[in-house]
């Protein structure tokens, strides 16, 4: 008992200091997870450079009014959004550099946050395109760290004995949005980004505000706002994802969708043949299948699937089109129990006992946590009639394949496709 009084104090003493740094979003009694300064001595690559990124990049920076940042303030911004994100991996090592770090935020975004002088810089990249950036995922990502930014100056400021009143604390810094242009970043502030759709910079450059809105996103909003004009004509020639095509299918009626697919240019016979091959699954598994063996179909005619097709279909069934900008949406309210334990990988026995919680959801979990179509196409095989059976080989095939095989993850893909078994993966990953 006295040597934990004293580990404790030392503990205390150490982060009183700043020898250890306790991420910003946990508090000292509840975590075990400290960072140490001293000891991240590895130099940050160009994150500046952004050139080759240009096309699937947004920015944000936090300029400071204090001349430069403490490297304490600097861990205790990037240790909360490391709570939340876990970090990439590179040669089998953290990409976590001095006074930066880079988090693998989903498996095709990936989040840069750097500190140089008085200003927090922040990139957010897709590996395909800013269309895929969900706008949820940037708002998220732009509420923590504000939230954390203003937490850590405000204690700071009171450790030094400059009382400052919280609601004063946003006036300490300034707050813009912007895109890599040539070698650098061109930023506007957020009231001139909501003032315009377009802008030219200094280089005669003409850039979208469009993307660069993500980071303010209202979450609360279920549907389109009432200016929203849809996507635009280059973007609804993009092929949409496996998981686009998911969600998609969780929007619309079984009935409606079976006008909706020969509007696509599927027959009546391709219909009744998916729902004879995949009838024992739930009707939106039946409707992902539909869709994907739609996708299939085109490309095996030599022509390219879009967005476009399936507004097209819409618009003809007389759907709302809107539902299209939907499946970009993001599912963002578990990042609220972010914790250090939710980024560990669950054990095969989790897995195998979650197999049997889950529902009868298979087929849509499966694409919405990255596995292939033709992985799940082969599960299916193997397990025709075994419905946990197949969702465990989901999930295997998941655990060996992806970049972010989280318990945080698999419940955020649960809870998207109405999946049971979130409470438990909380539980198991204490």
């Amino acid at each position: 008992m006295q040597d934990d009084s004293i580990k404790e104090f030392v503990i205390q003493l150490l982060v009183h200091l700043d020898i250890l740094i306790v991420p910003k979003a946990l508090t000292i009694s509840s975590t075990c997870v400290y960072l140490v300064p001293c000891m991240i001595k590895t130099p940050r690559p160009d994150f500046n450079n952004l050139q080759h990124h240009v096309e699937r990049t947004i920015c944000l920076e936090y300029a400071l009014a204090q001349n430069s940042i403490p490297s304490a303030l600097a861990y205790k911004v990037i240790g909360a959004a490391i709570i939340n994100w876990p970090l990439k991996e590179e040669n089998g090592k953290p990409c976590l550099y001095h006074k930066a770090a880079v988090m693998n935020v989903s498996e095709d975004d990936e989040l840069s946050i750097w500190l140089e002088d008085n200003r927090v810089m922040v990139s957010l990249t897709n590996q395909k395109s800013l269309l895929s950036i969900s706008p949820d995922v940037a708002a998220s990502i732009q509420e923590c760290l504000t939230k954390n930014i203003e937490s850590s100056l405000l204690f700071y400021f009171n450790s030094f004995g400059k009382k400052i009143k919280p609601t004063k604390v946003s006036e300490l810094y300034t707050l813009v949005l912007g895109v890599p242009c040539g070698t650098g970043v061109c930023f506007k502030s957020v009231e001139e980004v909501n003032e315009a759709d377009y802008w030219t910079c200094d280089k005669e450059k003409k850039h979208e505000t469009k993307y660069l809105l993500y980071w303010i996103f209202d979450k609360s909003q279920k549907t389109c706002a009432f200016e929203c004009k849809g996507l635009s004509y280059s973007e609804l020639r993009t092929e949409p994802s496996d998981k686009h095509l998911v969600r998609l299918g969780g929007q619309i009626g079984i009935k409606s969708f079976q006008e909706l697919y020969l509007q696509l240019g599927m027959t009546t016979r391709q219909w009744e043949n998916t729902l004879d091959m995949y009838g024992r699954h739930s009707r939106e598994g039946i409707m992902v299948m539909a869709l994907v063996k739609w996708k299939d179909s085109k490309l095996s005619d030599l022509e390219d699937p879009s967005l476009k097709d399936l507004a097209n279909a819409l618009e003809k069934v007389n759907l709302d089109n809107h539902v299209i900008c939907q499946v970009f949406r993001e599912e963002t309210k578990l990042l609220d129990i972010a914790d250090f334990a939710l980024q560990q990988t669950p054990s095969d026995g989790v897995l195998k006992e979650l197999s049997y919680k889950v529902g009868n959801c298979a087929l849509q979990l499966g694409i919405e946590l990255g596995v292939s179509f033709d992985e799940i196409e082969n599960s299916l095989f193997k397990f025709p009639k075994d419905l946990p059976g197949l969702i465990e080989d989901v999930l295997m095939k998941w655990k060996a394949t992806s970049k972010i095989k989280t318990f945080h993850s698999l419940m955020l893909a649960l809870k998207r496709v109405h999946g049971r078994g979130v409470n438990y993966l909380q539980k198991m990953s204490k």
